[in-house]
Protein backbone atom coordinates (compact mmCIF):
# COMPACT_ATOMS: atom_id res chain seq x y z
CA UNK A 1 0.00 0.00 0.00
CA UNK A 2 1.38 3.63 -0.74
CA UNK A 3 1.82 5.97 2.18
CA UNK A 4 -1.09 7.91 0.83
CA UNK A 5 -3.47 5.47 0.29
CA UNK A 6 -2.46 4.35 4.02
CA UNK A 7 -2.94 8.02 5.17
CA UNK A 8 -6.26 8.05 3.47
CA UNK A 9 -7.51 4.89 5.31
CA UNK A 10 -6.19 5.41 8.43
CA UNK A 11 -8.29 8.75 8.24
CA UNK A 12 -11.20 7.61 7.17
CA UNK A 13 -11.35 5.18 9.76
CA UNK A 14 -10.80 7.44 12.49
CA UNK A 15 -13.52 9.69 10.97
CA UNK A 16 -16.13 7.10 11.07
CA UNK A 17 -14.94 5.76 14.56
CA UNK A 18 -15.73 9.56 15.51
CA UNK A 19 -19.05 9.74 13.78
CA UNK A 20 -20.32 6.21 14.88
CA UNK A 21 -19.62 7.30 18.77
CA UNK A 22 -21.14 10.16 18.41
CA UNK A 23 -24.80 10.20 17.84
CA UNK A 24 -26.36 13.35 17.78
CA UNK A 25 -30.30 13.97 17.90
CA UNK A 26 -32.54 17.18 17.40
CA UNK A 27 -35.01 18.56 19.50
CA UNK A 28 -37.31 21.24 18.83
CA UNK A 29 -37.52 23.53 21.99
CA UNK A 30 -40.75 26.46 22.38
CA UNK A 31 -39.72 29.02 25.08
CA UNK A 32 -42.67 31.21 26.94
CA UNK A 33 -42.40 34.05 29.30
CA UNK A 34 -39.72 35.74 29.45
CA UNK A 35 -37.38 33.16 28.28
CA UNK A 36 -39.04 33.74 24.76
CA UNK A 37 -37.87 37.49 25.22
CA UNK A 38 -34.42 36.55 25.68
CA UNK A 39 -33.73 33.68 23.02
CA UNK A 40 -36.51 33.61 20.87
CA UNK A 41 -40.09 31.64 20.17
CA UNK A 42 -38.39 28.58 18.80
CA UNK A 43 -35.27 27.03 19.30
CA UNK A 44 -34.10 23.86 17.11
CA UNK A 45 -30.90 21.64 19.28
CA UNK A 46 -28.80 19.05 18.83
CA UNK A 47 -28.16 17.01 21.52
CA UNK A 48 -26.13 13.65 22.36
CA UNK A 49 -27.72 10.76 22.98
CA UNK A 50 -28.50 10.40 26.31
CA UNK A 51 -29.18 13.70 27.55
CA UNK A 52 -31.56 14.61 30.00
CA UNK A 53 -34.23 17.78 30.28
CA UNK A 54 -30.85 19.31 32.77
CA UNK A 55 -28.54 19.21 29.41
CA UNK A 56 -31.07 21.05 27.10
CA UNK A 57 -31.70 23.60 30.14
CA UNK A 58 -27.68 24.16 30.64
CA UNK A 59 -27.40 24.40 26.65
CA UNK A 60 -29.84 26.98 26.46
CA UNK A 61 -28.53 28.68 30.04
CA UNK A 62 -31.79 28.42 31.88
CA UNK A 63 -30.74 27.99 35.74
CA UNK A 64 -31.78 24.83 36.73
CA UNK A 65 -32.47 26.04 40.13
CA UNK A 66 -35.62 28.34 39.74
CA UNK A 67 -39.34 26.59 39.39
CA UNK A 68 -39.06 25.92 35.54
CA UNK A 69 -42.50 24.80 33.73
CA UNK A 70 -41.17 21.59 31.47
CA UNK A 71 -43.41 20.02 28.82
CA UNK A 72 -41.97 17.52 27.03
CA UNK A 73 -44.25 16.02 24.52
CA UNK A 74 -47.50 17.29 26.02
CA UNK A 75 -46.81 15.80 29.47
CA UNK A 76 -44.90 17.31 32.72
CA UNK A 77 -41.36 16.11 33.01
CA UNK A 78 -38.56 16.90 35.57
CA UNK A 79 -34.82 17.54 35.42
CA UNK A 80 -33.87 14.08 35.22
CA UNK A 81 -36.14 12.81 32.61
CA UNK A 82 -34.37 11.76 29.25
CA UNK A 83 -34.88 12.81 25.66
CA UNK A 84 -35.56 11.48 22.89
CA UNK A 85 -34.80 12.34 18.94
CA UNK A 86 -37.38 14.30 17.89
CA UNK A 87 -38.97 15.17 20.89
CA UNK A 88 -40.78 18.41 21.54
CA UNK A 89 -40.41 20.28 24.79
CA UNK A 90 -41.76 23.49 26.22
CA UNK A 91 -40.71 26.01 28.97
CA UNK A 92 -42.16 28.27 30.79
CA UNK A 93 -41.13 30.48 33.48
CA UNK A 94 -43.42 30.20 36.79
CA UNK A 95 -46.77 31.95 36.51
CA UNK A 96 -47.65 34.52 39.22
CA UNK A 97 -50.60 36.28 40.10
CA UNK A 98 -52.25 38.33 43.04
CA UNK A 99 -52.21 36.76 46.35
CA UNK A 100 -55.84 36.52 48.07
CA UNK A 101 -55.90 36.49 51.88
CA UNK A 102 -59.04 34.12 52.99
CA UNK A 103 -58.70 34.98 56.74
CA UNK A 104 -59.27 39.00 56.13
CA UNK A 105 -62.70 40.75 55.23
CA UNK A 106 -63.40 41.80 51.60
CA UNK A 107 -63.33 45.71 51.56
CA UNK A 108 -66.83 46.82 51.25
Amino acid sequence: MRDLDREAFSWKSKYKRIVRNDHIMEIRVELGGFYREKLGRFRVLEMKDGSRIVDVLNKLGISTSADIIIIKNGKHVKLDDPIASGDQIAIFPPVGGGEINLLSPLPS
